[in-house]
């Protein structure tokens, strides 16, 4: 009798595929969370800078000051912008907005710590003035991931932007 020869894998080779693809697996895993965080990071900046834009028109469209108000709590960092009395909103540790006197919210952001996402800004507020059309006090605001990287806007008193990207 002729013995034919079998097919398929053996136990040794399918051991050795599954060691690799762990070992695979073990690699892109924190490269990819890494990557999702700097994503992360991006996408609150551009929402950043659109939320910003959005205010100056509005100021400069409805003759009111609006306020730009920033918030970090051990749970987590955002902002709120409003039309009202320049303290009146605030956002509380689980990042919720709390309005009082009759503001007008028209934006927040929360970040909260566990994304590994961060919004840190040099001024506690920024008052956009529609009648001289600019915003008082001039600061940065700086969003990042956890490694680091992400971008940091300067705010001019015209209301103009610049953005960096900080590696």
């Amino acid at each position: 009798m002729n013995a034919t020869p079998s097919r398929g894998f053996t136990v040794i080779e399918g051991l050795v595929c599954l060691s690799i693809a762990s070992l695979l697996t073990a690699v892109a895993v924190p490269a990819s969370s890494a990557l999702m965080q700097r994503h992360r990071a991006q996408g609150q900046s551009s929402q950043f800078v659109a939320h910003f834009h959005q205010a100056r028109m509005q100021s400069i469209g409805n003759g009111a000051s609006l306020h730009l108000r920033f918030f970090e709590h051990s749970t987590g960092t955002g902002y709120t912008l409003h039309q009202g009395n320049r303290d009146a909103c605030t956002l509380t540790p689980q990042g919720l907005p709390d309005c009082t006197d009759g503001a007008q919210l028209i934006a927040t952001e929360w970040l909260p710590a566990e994304r590994g996402v961060r919004l840190q800004a040099n001024v506690a507020r920024m008052t956009l003035n529609p009648g001289t059309m600019t915003v008082t006090p001039t600061g940065s605001v700086t969003v990042r991931d956890s490694s680091g990287t992400g971008h940091q806007h300067t705010v001019a008193i015209t209301g103009r932007i610049r953005s960096e990207v900080l590696r």
